[in-house]
C-alpha cells in the first residue's frame, strides 16, 4: 500500500521524517492525542494547546449558561476526519459528520456527568476519563477538527521543505477561529492523493493509545489507592494468609466500586493527587519510538544500528558539487531528525 513518502518520492524514511508517514489508502491505528501535545514545549504545540482550550472552554461556558443550542452548534461542526488517515476503519479511510443528533447526545453526556457538575472537567485531554460515551476516537477526532488550521499550516511547511506541490481545497470541514470563538469556512492548501486532501501530523503528537485512559486509571490507580485505604482501615475486606500477613483483593474492591465514569470523577475530586501522579507517569513514558512507528504504520521491524550504518554509507557516498546539494540537504535533514528525535521537531532545511 502506498505511503506518503513513496507517492511523493521522498528518499527519507519514517525515522528521518518529522511527521507520520501514513499509508494513503487505509487508516492506521493511531490517535492525535491532546495530552501528548501538552507535553511538548515548542511554538507549534503551544499554539495548538491554546486552540484546544479555546474551543473546549467555549463549549463548557455554553453548557454552564444553559445555552444547549450554542453547545450543540459547536459540537455539530465536528467530523470524523479522513485527511489524517488515522483511526480504525477497515479498508479506505472514510468519515461521518457528527451531526446535530450526535452533538446533542454528546452535550447531554457532558451536562449529566459528575465531572461537569463538580468542575473536575476542564481539559479535553481528560474527557475520556470522566464522560460516558466519549472514547479515544472521539477525543482524537475532536482534536483534529479543532487543530485543522494548525495541521494544515504544518503540512504546508513540510511540503515546502520537500518541494511537494499543494492544491487549494474546500472539501474539509471548517476551522476553529479562536478570535471569533466560532467555526469558519476557509480554503486550505494541501497535498492530495486520489483526489482527497492529506493532513500531515507531527510524530510527537500521536499515540497508539491515548495517554490518559479511563480503564487504565481505574484499574491501576483508583483501585490500588482504594485497596490501600481499605487495608489500612481494616474491616470485612481484609483477609489473612496463613503466616498472618493481611491483604485486600482488587476483586473485592471492584465489587464495591465498579467501573463508572461518574465515580472516577468523584474519586479525582476527592483525591486530585492520584490523577496528577498518573498524568506525570504517563508523561514520563514519552512519545512513540521509531520501532513503534515501524510496527504500527509500516508493519515491519526497525533496527536502529542497521539503519544508522545505512545513513553513514549514504552520507559517505554523497557526491560533491551543486548538483547534489538538494540531496545532501535532505539527507542531513533526515539524519538530524533521526539523531535528535524526540528532542527536536518542526525542522527547517536552511535558516
Amino acid at each position: 500500500m502506498p505511503r506518503f513518502s513513496q507517492v511523493y518520492s521522498l528518499a527519507n524514511s519514517q525515522s528521518q521524517l518529522d511527521f507520520v508517514d501514513v499509508e494513503l489508502t487505509r487508516d492506521v491505528p493511531l490517535y492525535l492525542d491532546p495530552y501528548a501535545i501538552q507535553l511538548k514545549s515548542d511554538d507549534w504545540s503551544d499554539l495548538c494547546i491554546g486552540q484546544i482550550r479555546s474551543f473546549f472552554t467555549e463549549v463548557l461556558n455554553a453548557l454552564r449558561e444553559g445555552n444547549d443550542a450554542r453547545a450543540t452548534h459547536l459540537l455539530s461542526n465536528l467530523h470524523e476526519p479522513n485527511e489524517t488517515r488515522f483511526g480504525v476503519s477497515q479498508g479506505r479511510p472514510r468519515g461521518r459528520a457528527i451531526g446535530e443528533q450526535k452533538a446533542r447526545s454528546l452535550t447531554n453526556s457532558i451536562v449529566n456527568s459528575r465531572a461537569f457538575e463538580t468542575g473536575v472537567l476542564a481539559d479535553v485531554a481528560e474527557a475520556e476519563l470522566f464522560i460516558k460515551y466519549i472514547g479515544p476516537d472521539t477525543i482524537s477526532d475532536l482534536t483534529t477538527n479543532v487543530l485543522r488550521q494548525q495541521l494544515a499550516d504544518y503540512t504546508v511547511q513540510q511540503c515546502e521543505l520537500y518541494e511537494i506541490e499543494t492544491h487549494p481545497t474546500n472539501s474539509l470541514g471548517p476551522i476553529w477561529n479562536a478570535q471569533t470563538r466560532d467555526w469558519q469556512s476557509v480554503t486550505l492548501n494541501l497535498p492530495t492523493y486520489d483526489g482527497t486532501p492529506i493532513l500531515l501530523v507531527p510524530k510527537l503528537s500521536v499515540r497508539h493509545h491515548l495517554a490518559l485512559n479511563s480503564q487504565e486509571f481505574y484499574t491501576h490507580h483508583m483501585l490500588e489507592f482504594l485497596k490501600a485505604e481499605y487495608h489500612q482501615a481494616g474491616g470485612a475486606l481484609v483477609k489473612s494468609y496463613k503466616d498472618g500477613t493481611t491483604y485486600v483483593t482488587k476483586e473485592s474492591v471492584k465489587d464495591i466500586h465498579p467501573f463508572i465514569k461518574n465515580d472516577l470523577a468523584q474519586f479525582v475530586l476527592d483525591h486530585p493527587e492520584v490523577l496528577e501522579f498518573y498524568k506525570n507517569l504517563k508523561g514520563a513514558e514519552g512519545p512513540l519510538s521509531n520501532e513503534d512507528f515501524a510496527r504500527v504504520v509500516a508493519q515491519s521491524n526497525f533496527d536502529e544500528r542497521v539503519f544508522a550504518r545505512t545513513l553513514i554509507e549514504l552520507l559517505t557516498a554523497m557526491p560533491l558539487g551543486h548538483e547534489a546539494a538538494t540531496r545532501y540537504h535532505n539527507l542531513t535533514l533526515g539524519i538530524c531528525s533521526f539523531l535528535f528525535y524526540p528532542g527536536l521537531s518542526c525542522p527547517l532545511k536552511e535558516a
